[in-house]
């Protein structure tokens, strides 16, 4: 497509999906758009906080970063964090060094469906002792530019469960408590303070 180079990451998201979200990010808040686009991931940075001591991590991918609310309340706290999302051509490159964490909230329900299994490969590789997922179960209230919802994969938390589950160890959190929301920790299968199958945090 003309505009648009070729990216490492041409596998994980298209072209022409490339190019909406890029449109999307860059509109102003309006009264469709109240709350911006790709801001929510600063209010998971105490959550992420307290998993990332628990695993003690000190470097930090966060994959769909979109305005880098959550890296930049994270890098206040000691953190090293790399910020990547595909829509976004400052953070556009993907990462070629894994690291302790990567964190991917409100970002999996807006991947094309075809490509999801080529987005968990890429996470997995590039995570070496933890995950922390935020995924929204509902419909989007937002559109893109060419009218489509931005939540291209709307499914049960059973059903994404099921599917992360296949990559790493779960932990299932209350999160903030929302019918439409779910909060997982993920430890890869590898990492030796697993915990076997998947539970609901206490």
């Amino acid at each position: 497509m003309p505009g648009l180079r070729h990216h490492a990451d041409d596998g994980l998201i298209s072209d022409y999906y490339r190019l909406q979200n890029r449109k999307m990010h860059a509109m102003k808040e309006s009264r469709t758009n109240k709350k911006g686009f790709g801001k929510s991931g600063r209010k998971w940075a105490g959550s992420v906080d307290k998993f990332a001591r628990t695993i003690k991590a000190k470097t930090i991918i966060d994959y769909g970063a979109g305005k880098c609310t959550l890296g930049e309340r994270l890098r206040s706290k000691g953190y090293k964090v790399t910020d990547y999302d595909p829509a976004l051509k400052h953070i556009d490159s993907l990462p070629t060094k894994p690291a302790d964490l990567v964190t991917c909230t409100d970002v999996l329900e807006h991947i094309e469906p075809d490509r999801l299994d080529a987005v968990l490969d890429t996470i997995n590789r590039l995570m070496l002792k933890g995950g922390f997922f935020v995924i929204c179960t509902k419909p989007a209230d937002k559109r893109l530019p060419n009218g489509s919802g931005t939540h291209k994969i709307v499914k049960s938390k059973k059903w994404w469960i099921d599917k992360l589950s296949r990559y790493w160890l779960l932990t299932i959190h209350r999160g903030r408590g929302l019918s439409r929301e779910i909060v997982l920790t993920a430890i890869p299968t590898e990492y030796p303070i697993r915990t076997n199958g998947v539970k609901n945090a206490a």
